[in-house]
Order: C-alpha cells, then structure tokens, then sequence
C-alpha cells in the first residue's frame, strides 16, 4: 500500500514538473498595453537616432509580466 502511494506520488509529482516545463518553453504570448508621456512613469530615450520607450511602469511591467510568459507591446495613445 505504501509503495502503490510512492509511485502515485512520484508520478503526479513527475507530471507537474514537464507540464511547468511544457509552459516555460511555450513561445511567449503578447499583451498590447496603451502609453502616453508621463514622466518619470512612462517616457521615451532617444539615443543614436533610437528611440526606446522605458520609465518606472514600463520596466515594472515588462518584468511581472515576462516572469509569466508574457511579452509586452506598447502602443502610444493620446
């Protein structure tokens, strides 16, 4: 009986691990998130003719959302 509980056990716990695995190596998926210029929350770095939108709730948001498999596109708003 104990044994038959291990490898129920075993098994379940084998089948949590590849399905977490399964999930980290999908292709992230995209959320399209509005911005407007609002320093020093959201604004845009222009470096050698690049421009490059950052600021504390861009980064912030980029990193919580890509710790889960997200990416996140920003689209200017007015």
């Amino acid at each position: 009986m104990v044994v038959r509980h291990a490898i129920s056990a075993v098994t379940v716990l084998w089948l949590a691990l590849s399905s977490v695995y399964a999930f980290a190596a999908s292709p992230p998926k995209t959320l399209r998130c509005g911005w407007y210029s609002w320093d020093p929350y959201q604004y845009v770095v222009v470096k050698d003719e690049y421009r490059r939108l950052t600021g504390l709730d861009v980064q912030l948001v980029k990193e919580i959302f890509g710790r889960i498999g997200y990416e996140v596109a920003y689209d200017e708003v007015s």
